[in-house]
């Protein structure tokens, strides 16, 4: 038996418009606005079990059992349960190992469910500090603020209905180690399904909320992971050690609840990041060209692929398959490591793109005095498209052009790119003190090393950096607006152990 609480408290301070340039004091503010979250917390009772059993080294089972009681859930319906099944079967205590290349070998499977909470005061709408102003430009003003106290509902309404969520899951593998464990290997296979997600869903305005808290949505997520490690190279000084990983996985949306077509996860009101039942978990949403039934662009009596009238998905940023390449190479005292990270595929909606380019300022716009023939069919006709038209023309209107009519004011599909990248996270060279220098001393051991991290990017996404994400650690993934890229850093660390 155990129990969780959790406390929260923030407290803020902000101050506006520096009296003197570059004092980065609060006192130096010319207006100052102080507001706390206030205290508040979570309260999580469990009970758990659980055993392992062992037949002669060779199978091993372990089920375990949880029942938890939270309080972010209804009073009526607060307790829900986790439980597994693992087994393994290490097949090389039936073989002679002194014969065998093959120095372990098991097989392994599971099968789970997991049982989650609520979000906090997800059950109930609360009153909080009123909030004014603040669109992602201007900063807002949280109450109190200019001698005034104010208080609001929440604009996310409770729901004393809701569930637990619950995760089941089913794993199967294989672990090798052969030559002297100088290889390894080892292969997995996942299905994960999620059921009664909690999500806050959009409702009408009408109700005096803009979202409500529901058990939405299932989400299937499967995927192989594959890990190789080996030693090419192993004498008395020297030492070569490579670790390959490799996986590849689909996140699918199986289902909304009824009456529900689409959640926003982050995003814009044009371009967004969406669950949407049958597509992709963040499948990037928003406004697309017209195709046929072969998919080839549409084009209009102008010369210019025509826009859908309704937005649709535009972009999947699930990755094909992502990758890490580790190498440490060791003499004596001395190490050099460096990973390389690698990914394939995965959609990002370059959003920086399509305003630069909708003002002209990108390279690409320096084309505009050029034509283009858009390959498609023309809606008229049914036939193939040969006409050539301008990419800045403005006999048909003030503003007609390439980049306005579908750059960051147009089709969200027009700025899609591929977000494919291989990287060098890291490098780190360090040196361990010989046990000679320590003998005499209270350090068990010691070590210096220096380390660069996100030194260097090669990819063909045209944006600021296809890994950050402007809705941050979130489910909302694959948008580019403006973000920060990945930053370089240096450093120096001293371990010493006693």
């Amino acid at each position: 038996m155990m129990v969780t609480r959790t406390r929260f408290s923030r407290r803020s301070v902000i101050g506006d418009g520096l009296t003197i340039p570059s004092f980065f004091d609060i006192s130096n503010a010319g207006s100052i606005n102080a507001f706390e979250s206030g205290e508040y917390g979570k309260t999580l009772i469990g009970a758990f079990v659980q055993g392992t059993f062992n037949y002669k080294d060779l199978i091993y089972v372990t089920p375990t059992f949880r029942n938890d009681w939270s309080l972010t859930l209804p009073v009526d319906n607060n307790s829900f349960q986790s439980y597994s099944l693992g087994t393994s079967f290490v097949f090389t205590e039936l073989m002679d190992n002194e014969e065998s290349f093959l120095d372990y070998g098991k097989f392994r499977m599971s099968y789970g469910s997991v049982g989650s909470d609520a979000p906090l005061f997800a059950t109930g709408t609360v009153f909080g500090g009123s909030f004014i102003g603040g669109d992602g430009f201007i900063q807002g003003t949280q109450f109190p603020a200019y001698d005034t106290v104010s208080y609001e509902r929440s604009v996310v309404a409770g729901n004393p209905n809701l569930k637990p969520e619950s995760l089941t899951e089913f794993e199967t593998g294989i672990e090798l180690k052969m030559l002297d464990n100088r290889l390894r290997v080892d292969l997995a296979y996942y299905s994960k399904t999620s059921k009664d997600v909690i999500i806050p869903v959009s409702v009408s305005s009408g109700s005096g909320f803009t979202s409500k808290f529901e058990n939405i949505a299932e989400i299937s997520n499967k995927g192989v992971e594959v890990v190789l490690s080996g030693t090419p190279i192993r004498t008395e000084d020297f030492k070569w050690n490579v670790d390959v990983n490799w996986t590849t996985y689909e996140n699918m949306v199986e289902e909304l609840a009824p009456g529900v077509e689409e959640i926003t996860l982050a995003g814009f009101s044009s371009t967004r990041s969406t669950a949407v039942a049958g597509q992709p978990y963040g499948a990037i949403y928003g406004s697309r060209f017209q195709r046929d039934e072969n998919g080839d662009f549409l084009i209009d009596a102008d010369g210019y692929p025509l826009a859908e009238a309704t937005d649709g998905v535009v972009g999947d940023p699930t990755p094909d398959w992502q990758a890490g390449i580790s190498n440490t190479f060791t003499y004596k005292d001395l190490s050099l490591s460096f990973l390389i990270d690698i990914r394939k595929g995965g959609d990002v909606w370059c959003g920086t793109c399509g305003i630069i380019d909708y003002f002209g300022t990108s390279d690409r716009t320096l084309a505009r005095e050029d034509s283009r023939v858009f390959q498609g069919t023309v809606a008229a006709t049914g036939q193939p498209n040969t006409q050539s038209v301008a990419l800045y023309d403005t006999t048909i209107s003030e503003n007609n052009n390439f980049w306005r009519r579908y750059g960051f004011g147009g089709l969200s599909e027009s700025n899609i790119y591929d977000g494919s990248w291989v990287r060098l996270r890291e490098v780190t060279l360090s040196y361990s003190l010989p046990s000679s220098l320590l003998s005499k001393t209270f350090i068990d051991n010691a070590s210096i090393s220096v380390y660069g991290r996100n030194l260097w990017l090669s990819t063909d996404y045209p944006g600021v950096d296809p890994e950050t994400n402007l809705a941050g650690d979130s489910n909302g993934i694959g948008l580019d607006y403006f973000n920060q890229p990945n930053t370089k850093s240096y450093g120096v660390n001293l371990r010493l152990n006693f």
